[in-house]
Parts: C-alpha cells; structure tokens; sequence
C-alpha cells in the first residue's frame, strides 16, 4: 500500500479530501479513498521489534511546532521528516523506550507509538500524542497502567459572540442538541475528530468533550485549550476595553515602549492592559505568549546598539505556531523568503504586517476573515535563522505597506518619524476590539 494525493472526495462528514491509497487486494492493483482505510502497516514484518506490543489506535499531534518521525524509540534519532500540528495519526503498536516529559502532564513518559508512512516504519513519543492504547499501558515499565494522556482542560472562547456554544450528539450539525454552553464554560476535550463542515471556514474540526457530566460534541473552533480564567478571551467580560477608553496617546505609548512596561504586563495580567495582551495573544495565536519587544522602544535601540527604534512588538513563541489574522482584509503583500512578511488590508485601509514568519499559507489577493492562518512564527530576515523565533507584528499606512516603517529605515531613526507612518498597534488592536 502507498499514500499518493489524487482528485478531491467527498467524505459522509461533508469534508473534502485528496488523499488516496495505491493497493493491491485480490489479485488486483487500483486506488481507493483513504478516508475508508484503517492502517495498520503498510509493510508488516514476520518478526515484531522487541518489546512489541500489535494495537490498533489513533491519536492527535500535540505540539504545534508538529512531532518529529524518529527511526527508533530513541529522542535524538529523528528521521528528518515530521507531521503537523493535530493531525491524526494511526498506529499499529507501541513499546518502551526512552523516556520523554509529557507538554500536558509534565510526567516522564517512557512509551513510544509506531507509525507507518510510505511502507518504513517510524516512532513518535506518546508524551506529544494526544491518544492512547486502548490497552492502557503504564507511562513507565512496571508503574500504574492508564497514565496516557486522554484528556485535557479547555473553555468556550470569545468566538461565540453572545450565542451559547451547541453541545451536540455527534460531530454533525444535524445531530441533537444536548447542551447550551456560554462563553466562559470550562470543559473536558476528549479527543478530536473530524465531522460536518460548519462555518467559518468551512470547517471539519470538532471535539469530543465532557461537560457538567454531559459527554457530546462541540466545533473546536470555538473552543480554546486550558480553563478560563474570567478574564478577557478566557470567559470575561470586556469591561476593561471600556475603561481604557480614557487613555490618551501618550498613556497607550508609554505603557508598552520598554522592558519596565513589559515586566508590568506579564507580572500583572489582570490588568486593563495585561488582559487586552492575553487578548491579543489569544487571537494571534489561540494561546498566551507574553510580550517581548516593544513599540517606539529605547530598550531596543539599547539593546540592538543601532541607531533606531522598534516601530511594532514582538512576541515571542515556538517555532512553527500557527500565525493567525486579527482582522478581515485582502491580501496585499507577501515574502515567504525574505523576512517572513504577510501584509493584510483592513476595511479602514490600515495595514497589518506580520514578520519573520517561517512560512507563508496565503496568496496576493486572497480574502482573509479574522482567525484564518496566515502563517508560521519563525526567525526569518536575510536568512531563515536570522533571529529567534518570534512574531513582529506592526501596524502602518500606505504605501509602506511591504515593510512598514523599515521600508525607510531613516524612518526608525526618530520616534516621530515612526508615529507619522505607524499606528500604535496595541490600540489599533483595542479599537479592533471595539469595531472600529
């Protein structure tokens, strides 16, 4: 059996696929959906590895930077291929081996699943899949069995406006109703699965939760992982965007152009401004990254010895999260090769620049809505490692619309000279907030 991409099918969840299977049944060779085949192994040998324990099972890529395919249950012998972040994989067995700290538990997890892909077989650590052997074996050889991870906490996010979340009887909008689940809710993700596509977006991710001893199905677009806090995007009310309506221009310049600020925000998050960050955080990347660089800053110009000051703010994460778009617009400019840059017109005519993108996923022209995937937070600049991953997020006018305030980097040598051509983007993304 060989995975080949072929014409587009329909599954009966209503999601379209191109992925296809080269077989051989019966005597006979052809092609058939993938959708309707369990693998198991596509090359299955007479002698199993040592230790070998033969079960079917499923689970999901944790990581969002994706999970390295290993030749051995062994960290450091990676294959140099990968899967995405939440991809479903199906394993045919598992065995101990080197031990690796779960992301959810922060347990020890000595337990390894084989994967097979284009007829070789390979190893993922079971501390980055979220899925277990129906078996339950111990994380560690000897120790408690069921120690896997199978569960996590998560919360109805923002996204649902002021319309409660439906809790429903399967992945399929036609299925019953069983619930009602307001913003804020907190819950248990099950696992994830694919189902009728249901908008925005056309989406097939739903999740399988557990919630006020209910067990259903909720869209997972509309759920956000770890438990909400009261504040902000995690189930608050957004009474603090109001109060910062006082602020004048300097009051939102000063309180993010250095480090001292900075230290502020992420030591006090329940802050007005703290929680517009976990906000902007949130919706950029669907999870909080505290901010690392800051606008207008002398911190930077200290820090970089140049001559030139910082016309947007960083934000540090992992290479290869997902980079979403804070606003509905067209794309007008994209460089996957040089700085990493994606550049989105906004109904105002602002244009939002997102840099040192790893990759790029969208196209000049394309229509973006909020919340679609731009790209991959990476280091890019002249080279793909010029920096550390991060993402540098900046706000600006026409016709610097490629670069920003770079486009002229005399432009960076003043704070005014950035002020002309920018816009603060910290309260472009309050007045997001607040429909303007």
């Amino acid at each position: 059996m060989k995975s080949v991409t072929g014409g587009s099918y329909t599954t009966p969840t209503g999601s379209s696929r191109k992925d296809w299977y080269q077989v051989e049944a019966n005597g006979k060779k052809g092609y058939v959906a993938a959708y309707y085949v369990d693998v198991t192994s596509d090359n299955p040998s007479p002698s199993q590895p040592s230790g070998f324990h033969a079960e079917s099972f499923s689970g999901w890529v944790g990581p969002e930077i994706g999970v390295a395919l290993r030749n051995s249950p062994k960290h450091s012998d990676r294959s140099g291929l990968a899967e995405p972040y939440k991809k479903t994989l199906h394993f045919d067995g598992w065995k101990y081996g080197e031990s690796v700290t779960d992301i959810w538990t922060g347990k020890s997890d000595a337990l390894w699943y084989r994967y097979w892909s284009n007829g070789k077989a390979y190893w993922v650590p079971s501390a980055y899949i979220f899925g277990y052997p129906k078996s339950k074996p111990p994380i560690q050889p000897g120790g408690n069995p069921g120690g896997g991870t199978t569960s996590k906490p998560g919360h109805v996010n923002d996204k649902v406006g002021g319309v409660p979340l439906r809790l429903r009887s399967g992945p399929y909008l036609s299925k019953s109703i069983i619930g009602k689940l307001s913003k804020g809710t907190n819950l248990t993700i099950l696992e994830q699965v694919s189902g009728q596509a249901y908008e925005p977006g056309n989406r097939t991710n739903w999740y399988k939760v557990k919630v006020n001893g209910k067990t259903g199905y909720v869209a997972a677009y509309y759920v956000s992982e770890g438990s909400s806090n009261g504040g902000g995007n995690n189930g608050g009310n957004n009474n603090y965007l109001n109060s910062l309506a006082s602020w004048s221009d300097w009051n939102w310049e000063d309180s993010i152009n250095s480090a001292a600020d900075f230290n502020y925000i992420k030591n006090n998050p329940s802050s007005d401004i703290g929680k517009l960050y976990r906000d902007l955080s949130n919706d950029l990347f669907g999870r909080y990254f505290p901010p690392t660089g800051a606008y207008i800053s002398d911190d930077y110009k200290r820090a970089t010895g140049l001559n030139s000051y910082h016309g947007a703010i960083d934000i540090a994460s992992p290479l290869g999260t997902n980079v979403k778009s804070l606003v509905e617009g067209e794309i007008v400019f994209t460089n996957p090769s040089y700085f990493g840059v994606v550049s989105i017109k906004d109904k105002h005519g602002r244009y939002h620049i997102y840099k040192h993108l790893d990759s790029v996923n969208v196209f000049v022209g394309q229509q973006v809505k909020k919340g679609d995937i731009v790209g991959k937070t990476g280091g890019r600049g002249n080279s793909r490692y010029s920096f550390a991953a991060h993402l540098h997020y900046e706000v600006t006018r026409a016709p610097y619309y490629k670069y920003g305030a770079a486009q002229t980097p005399s432009v960076l040598a003043s704070k005014q000279g950035i002020r002309e051509r920018n816009f603060n983007p910290i309260k472009t993304y309050w007045k997001l907030r607040r429909g303007s």
